[in-house]
């Protein structure tokens, strides 16, 4: 095993499931390889579920392992572990002050395996270099089309397209970095209204929305109202 840390291991009566990193990062529940090999015999002793943990150099516990019970369960522990070293719960719609962290926290979401759907007004080309965000997970908001990327310019085919992809994507992330043009494009009240129904869509799907703005561009009444919805980062 050529990993210098584990981060999770997942346990059933036959199996063991490790979400393995080759780079050690404070974000993550690490271990060496002999604290590992200790645990390992442990675990397939008891083959029953454990918590066992030794400080590493951060202070942070080295191991966790759960019981589960078959190749879903194990993904949707993985995930839910993975929205919660990244500071977001399944159902949330947050809004971000800073577009960085939002952009951070959604590819590194991404690259873990979330289903993903990032929507833009940031140029393509810096979307796939900076954040490595797949081409056929981009949607670009804009009335001019774009290279071959898919263009929404309209609030009502944002909602049916963020609606699809929800329906068939439970657990997944999304991006809408553009409030600002859509109520450039519309109006407030209508870009709060959409935010307001699809918030419950996220919600029904256990679905994760990060929606990065400048709150300097709103009203006193208009921030005030979108907290009302959303969860400030």
């Amino acid at each position: 095993m050529d990993f210098n840390y584990i981060t999770t291991i997942y346990v059933n009566s036959t199996s063991l499931k490790m979400w393995a990193e080759k780079r050690h990062s404070p974000r993550f529940f690490t271990m060496s390889k002999r604290v590992f090999q200790e645990s390992l015999r442990e675990v397939t002793k008891h083959k029953r579920s454990e918590c066992m943990s030794s400080e590493s150099e951060e202070g942070f516990p080295d191991i966790v392992a759960e019981e589960v019970d078959g190749e879903s369960t194990t993904e949707q522990h993985m995930r839910e572990l993975l929205y919660k070293l990244n500071g977001v719960s399944p159902g949330e719609c947050y809004l971000h002050s800073s577009h960085e962290t939002a952009y951070k926290t959604f590819a590194e979401l991404s690259l873990r395996g979330a289903p993903s759907l990032c929507i833009s007004r940031e140029r393509p080309d810096r979307l796939l270099k900076n954040y490595d965000i797949p081409r056929e997970n981009i949607i670009l908001l804009s009335s001019i089309s774009v290279e071959d990327f898919k263009v929404i310019d309209s609030l009502q085919d944002l909602s049916i397209t963020i609606s699809l992809f929800l329906s068939k994507n439970r657990m997944s992330i999304v991006l809408l970095d553009g409030l600002e043009y859509l109520i450039s494009r519309s109006d407030f009240n209508a870009v709060f209204r959409f935010v307001q129904e699809m918030r419950f869509n996220f919600i029904n799907s256990n679905s994760i929305l990060l929606l990065p703005l400048d709150l300097l561009a709103l009203t006193k009444k208009e921030r005030a109202l979108l907290l009302s919805e959303l969860t400030l980062k």
